[in-house]
């Protein structure tokens, strides 16, 4: 018997698109999004020793600006399932044309940006908590904004290296922009080092700054004459009217897929936040805390989406179908191990903000958290459900199902019950995380449902034809 399973293991570790080759492409990436998930766990630590209104008002902020990025990023970033279907077709040199299509798509929402900085003090004003809280908001709103100008280009420039299955470029990269981004964070925030004290503004200047580190990195690697004679980075710039309408025909969809799932998440919070500050600042913790779950599921699943965008192109979806199901096992297998620490141990995840927390209801505010971590526990399975089913369905074309999905079970199942549950029910925090594992659940189940039933399997993203 053991025998057996370990002989199974070992096939399924050594085969093509298997646990190795999927965690060889991933590894990087998931180092990437860690760094990513610890350059904000550092960022609202330090906001929390800083001020509880700072803490509170983090969140909801950065979320609402994501929430406007998501939408050009998420299209942007479609650039690497192009990119892996040509890779697949055997057609590198179409690779930097639709590039600069991403390039130019992020322009357009790089202006749209710049606009919305200046109209902090209106949206704030509109969403309504507490005073204290919005001045805070406001104030981090801008510098915010301006960085998800960089953001969006930074979803074509990732798709380069992604979409070939080179991500290591990728991760150093990051790396670089998270330790600019501490470090700014420490001197801004605190005004430590002879910097100004800038409390909220010196965190979300820091995270610009890194942003823009982050843009500059990936430009300089990416267009390099090998690059340019390999792929036509530089050579083919020009504007192409067919595949800009091809990534916008599939790409969109996955934008406006990626918006819909952040502005689930948005109304969530911001309805939490009605509630209370203890009850926001808790879930800002607990949230944070989570992305050591969620961010490694996003990089595992930009490496289904590669594989399975190779193996399309290359007309062969046994093995995409293969490299889907070896990521939702390795996600299993990762979230049962940290499942143990938000069930038993969570103390321990919580224990870096309370330790020079300066609010004296802080004990509150961990007790809370750390309630809200169980929910996580269980929700954390169908999200890795959703996230590495999908990225398979996105690898193949099928985004526009991925979207019609989040928008009717985001707002059936999620936006509406909350908003009961929450303004007029008065049932508190907790029934609002049942509600979010039920929707988790649900959007997990709907995707796989799809997989199985094998429609994508005959979608390919790419010209039928590769001259």
């Amino acid at each position: 018997m053991i025998n057996e399973i370990l002989s199974s293991i070992g096939y399924k570790w050594s085969r093509k698109n298997g646990y190795k080759q999927t965690l060889w492409i991933a590894y990087p990436l998931i180092l990437s999004t860690s760094a990513f998930t610890i350059q904000v766990f550092v960022d609202r630590m330090f906001l929390s020793w800083y001020s509880p209104e700072a803490l509170a008002a983090a969140l909801p902020t950065a979320i609402l600006s994501f929430n406007i990025v998501c939408f050009f990023m998420g299209t942007s970033q479609y650039v690497g399932t192009f990119v892996a279907q040509y890779m697949g077709a055997k057609s590198p040199e179409k690779i930097g044309n639709i590039l600069w299509q991403g390039i130019y798509f992020s322009s357009l929402g790089g202006i749209i940006l710049f606009i919305l900085s200046f109209m902090g003090e209106p949206i704030f004003n509109f969403i309504g908590h507490d005073s204290l809280v919005k001045e805070q908001q406001i104030s981090y709103w801008k510098f915010l904004a301006i960085s998800g100008i960089f953001q969006i280009q930074l979803g074509a420039l990732t798709s380069f290296f992604n979409g070939r299955g080179k991500t290591y470029p990728v991760m150093w990269s990051s790396f670089a922009s998270t330790f600019v981004n501490i470090c700014l964070n420490y001197c801004l925030i605190f005004g430590n080092f002879g910097f100004p004290e800038m409390g909220i503004q010196g965190a979300g200047l820091s995270t610009l700054i890194a942003t823009f580190t982050n843009v500059s990195i990936l430009s300089i690697l990416i267009f390099t004459s090998k690059n340019n004679q390999n792929f036509n980075v530089r050579s083919d710039y020009h504007f192409n009217y067919e595949r800009f309408k091809r990534l916008v025909n599939f790409g969109m969809p996955n934008g406006f897929t990626f918006f819909l799932n952040i502005t689930v998440f948005t109304v969530f919070v911001l309805l939490v936040g009605r509630i209370g500050i203890i009850e926001l600042a808790a879930t800002n913790i607990a949230m944070n805390i989570a992305m050591l779950a969620f961010m490694p599921m996003v990089g595992l699943g930009i490496s289904v989406m590669v594989q399975v965008g190779q193996s399309i192109g290359a007309s062969n979806p046994e093995l995409a179908k293969r490299a889907t199901y070896s990521g939702l096992q390795i996600s299993f297998m990762y979230l049962t191990f940290l499942g143990v620490f938000y069930l038993f141990l969570p103390q321990i995840l919580i224990y870096p903000y309370e330790a020079n927390a300066s609010s004296s209801n802080f004990d509150q505010i961990s007790e809370m958290a750390k309630i809200i971590l169980r929910f996580i526990a269980f929700w954390g399975f169908f999200d890795a459900l959703g996230i590495i089913i999908s990225a398979g369905l996105k690898g193949a074309g099928d985004t526009k199902f991925i979207m019609i999905a989040v928008g009717v079970i985001g707002t059936c199942v999620s936006v509406i019950p909350v908003f009961i549950v929450i303004e007029i029910l008065s049932l508190g925090i907790y029934s609002a995380f049942i509600n979010g594992t039920v929707f988790m659940a649900t959007l997990g189940i709907t995707y796989l449902i799809r997989f199985r039933g094998g429609k994508w399997q005959k979608m390919k993203v790419i010209e039928t034809e590769i001259n």
